[in-house]
């Protein structure tokens, strides 16, 4: 089981397809082994292989396992605000865990590795692998990140080595005994293991300072704990590209280092020269001549570096709304364009790479001529671009958009090109989430780069180093102070208020809801959801930058890849017919043979999605229900209905059904729209109802409230709002729907309205508690409940009290009538009646 630090070139190249170290990474791992500590910064610009940190770490520990003398951390947390760099490193982490495992018995370096990690865990347990599964790999390696269910097995190793993989809110929350997705009773020894034997490595520092100073603060008070438990306390480690300021002890690329690493030298200093482009008008307005002459801009010049440097060029700009102004530019002029704005989703990246595509990635898509973008490949995205043109941004931004650019060093000539003011900045320009202040600073800053003939070259950007901003590169903008606050982490939350929703229409409460599952599922973090106070109290979302344009594009994109012909709301029962596979009320399937090929087809799509994380869209099939022929009426006919939701109230005359003939239609009238347009149907400013041509009697609204025009992106929101309402199917009965109480056919359904500002979770956890409806049972006669008349009535007081403690101030009640035929009626939810939670105050006279 000897492991040697001679070992640690022949473990590299085991794991990193035959590459060998640079000199900076074995630095880093005999400064580790001389002093037990990582360092407090790592110095390595974009390109050179920070995430070799995974691999220093488990080498080390390994040697520590095999009896080196030194005590090192035995968990390694990477944190990064980007979810696409986090599932990058996850991979690199799994994929080295994947090679232990199987090397288990071979006289290979990898193989003793192994061994000595497996010693770890052997020597409390007598048994190798995880939980004395020999088949397990010696590394736990763990997820946590919005959109993926958090990894729990660390927690169940905390002698072995693990690398975890996080985002700043995920890891922080949990160090800080609140975290994210996790049980009350689990916190603590969350907290515990990562206050203890682990090393943070926050990566692209200068998006996390606050994150950074936090996790220092904690380390600091782990280290005079009054019983200290002999385990080195928490060690945290900034690295970044762009340092906001040197701190401690550094290790990183040293310029000696260039005359030794070949490769390293191409990556850092092969040159990319700058080009201003001064435009009369900058920033981009949002509308008018100038606009358009900005957008014209961009697109001419991205048009040109790929005529001149071959694809694909990167188009990086500050706002989303530019962002599809351009790529629909580009795509006027017969290029082929991909468009990426937001966080990307598990979904968007596996579509984006091998095998489905090259794009981002180190070989690139040949068949893409621009990517069009905003902050969301400024980090986190390991490709190779042969140009770019951008906007100007602060420099730590711009820094990190050239880092895209000829990533290996091995095109001849690139070119980066920035949009600029052809005058001065005017006092208060902004663009995108920018700040005068910092874009001034990297006006400055971008002038010297332009007559530098390296540009924005890695190694030429030590000194001066790009000014990257007071906070990093997520900065405040586009709204009034009255409506920013300081989130968790530093981020600045910002008010999306629906100023004509009625709290006394059912509609208001599911568009809400809808619209924070959408926007928390397209990559927004902290997404908080609130009511204004007052008498006409309307509901609002906060998350960071949840300005009109972003929200708007947001959901637009959401309805755009619903309305996909291969998404599953366009799968068909049958190929010769059109009633949706996905719809939970369909008539009665009466052979064995259809039942098995039902759900064969409906199965494959759950295997697709699942596979694709793609949580919000299972979410939404789950609580919508599906087709259940399992009970019989009095005349001995099957029923139909019973495994759908009650939110599912589409009429079902002349074979209509819910995804067919609603979701379907609305994801491709919300698809249609402009980002800004779908902004002012869910604010009200302009209600448009395409799919029934704003008609009087429309039913847009699918029974949640009274027939007529409903703006259709309103609508949208409201039907994925069903996926915050999960069921629970019985057998012998009605599946029991969240939030409604009564007969299946007809009955209540009932909201909470709240103080504070609650996340989703804590939304779904109050609407599926059973004090929300044991409340709004109170008062009613035990025959409109579904019981006998002579039942008990409902005590609404133990709940009343419950849901009083959890900040619910009132709950919501609405009565569902059916109107039409017997055979296919239609069910709608009236105007609610408040039930307020406070108790009321007996005056004695």
């Amino acid at each position: 089981m000897s492991v040697d630090r001679a070992d640690f070139g022949a473990f590299f190249a085991a794991v990193r397809d035959g590459q060998q170290p640079f000199r900076w990474q074995e630095r880093l791992l005999d400064h580790l082994l001389a002093t037990g500590r990582w360092p407090d910064q790592l110095v390595a610009p974009t390109g050179a292989g920070k995430t070799s940190v995974i691999d220093v770490h488990v080498f080390a520990v390994a040697m520590m396992a095999a009896g080196h003398p030194v005590r090192v951390p035995r968990r390694l947390a990477l944190v990064v605000d980007r979810r696409a760099l986090v599932d990058d490193q996850h991979e690199h982490a799994t994929s080295i865990a994947d090679l232990l495992a199987a090397s288990r018995g071979d006289r290979t370096v990898l193989a003793r590795v192994a061994a000595a990690l497996d010693s770890l865990r052997s020597g409390l347990t007598g048994l190798t692998g995880r939980g004395g599964d020999p088949a397990a790999s010696p590394l736990t390696v763990a997820l946590l990140r919005g959109g993926a269910p958090p990894s729990r097995s660390w927690l169940d190793e905390p002698v072995g080595a693990a690398v975890l993989c996080a985002t700043p809110d995920m890891w922080g929350s949990r160090l800080l005994l609140a975290g994210y997705g996790s049980r009350a009773q689990a916190r603590p020894r969350e907290a515990g293991l990562l206050a203890y034997d682990t090393v943070a490595v926050v990566d692209e520092a200068h998006l996390s300072r606050q994150l950074v100073t936090t996790a220092r603060r904690v380390a600091e008070l782990a280290a005079v704990a009054d019983e200290p438990l002999g385990v080195p306390v928490l060690q945290v480690v900034e690295t970044t590209a762009t340092p906001h300021v040197d701190a401690g002890v550094a290790v990183g690329v040293e310029p000696d280092d260039l005359a030794v690493d070949a490769p390293l030298r191409q990556r850092l200093t092969t040159p990319k020269p700058v080009t201003l482009l001064p435009v009369p008008t900058w920033p981009i307005p949002r509308s008018g001549p100038a606009r358009k002459a900005g957008v014209a801009a961009l697109a001419d010049e991205a048009e040109r570096l790929r005529r001149v440097h071959g694809a694909t060029v990167g188009c990086f700009v500050n706002s989303v709304a530019v962002a599809a102004a351009v790529a629909a530019e580009l795509r006027a002029r017969d290029l082929t364009v991909e468009l990426i704005c937001g966080q990307l989703r598990p979904y968007d990246v596996t579509r984006l790479r091998p095998p489905a595509s090259t794009l981002l990635s180190l070989g690139g898509d040949p068949t893409v001529d621009v990517l069009v973008s905003t902050q969301s490949l400024e980090v986190g995205v390991d490709l190779d671009l042969a140009a770019a043109v951008s906007e100007l941004a602060p420099g730590g931004a711009l820094a990190q958009r050239a880092g895209r650019v000829n990533r290996l060093g091995l095109r001849s000539a690139t070119q980066v090109s920035v949009l600029v003011p052809a005058d001065e900045l005017p006092d208060a320009a902004q663009s995108g989430p920018y700040q005068r202040d910092d874009l001034a600073a990297a006006l400055t800053w971008l002038a010297g780069r332009a007559v530098d003939p390296a540009g924005l070259a890695p190694w030429a950007l030590r000194d001066p180093r790009p000014p990257v901003g007071g906070v990093g590169l997520r900065l405040p903008g586009g709204v009034a102070p009255r409506r920013r606050r300081a989130g968790l982490f530093g981020g600045i939350m910002t008010d999306f208020v629906l100023p004509h929703a009625d709290p006394y229409t059912m509609l208001s409460h599911m568009a809400l809801h809808g619209l924070a599952a959408i926007v928390e599922d397209a990559g927004l973090d902290d997404v908080r959801l609130s009511w204004t106070p007052g008498m006409n109290s309307r509901p609002v979302l906060s998350a960071p930058q949840a300005t009109p344009e972003t929200i708007g594009e947001i959901v637009r994109r959401h309805a755009a890849r619903h309305d996909d012909p291969d998404a599953w709301p366009s799968r068909h029962l049958r190929d010769d017919e059109q009633r949706a596979l996905m719809s939970p009320r369909i008539s009665v399937i009466t052979t064995g043979d259809g039942w098995q090929s039902l759900q064969q087809r409906r199965h494959a799509v759950l295997d697709q999605l699942t596979r694709a994380r793609a949580l919000l869209d299972l979410r939404l099939i789950a609580a919508l229900g599906e087709p259940a022929f399992w009970s019989r009426n009095g005349k001995g006919d099957r029923l139909q209905d019973d495994g759908a939701s009650r939110l599912e109230m589409q009429p079902r005359n002349q074979g209509s059904e819910f995804v067919g003939n609603r979701l379907r239609p609305l994801a491709a009238a919300v698809a249609a729209r402009t980002a800004e347009e779908v902004a002012d149907g869910l604010t009200g400013r302009r209600v448009r109802d395409e799919i029934a041509k704003d008609k009087p009697d429309s039913r847009t609204p699918t029974g949640f409230a009274a027939p007529g025009p409903t703006d259709n992106a309103v609508a949208w929101c409201a039907l994925w709002g069903i996926s915050q309402f999960p069921i629970a199917q019985r057998v012998n009965a009605t599946a029991t729907t969240t939030g409604h109480l009564g007969r299946a056919t007809g009955g209540w359904f009932c909201v909470p309205v709240w103080t504070g500002r609650w996340r989703t979770a804590r939304h779904r956890t109050i609407l599926a508690s059973g004090q929300l409806t044991r409340f709004a049972a109170a008062g009613l006669p035990p025959k409109a409940l579904g019981k006998p008349p002579d039942s008990t009535p409902v005590d609404g007081e133990p709940a009343r009290a419950w849901l009083a403690a959890r900040g619910v101030t009132s709950v919501i009640r609405f009565p569902v009538h059916r109107y039409g035929s017997a055979s296919a009626p239609e069910r709608r939810a009236m105007r609610g009646e408040l039930l307020k939670t406070e108790k009321p105050v007996v005056v004695r006279r």
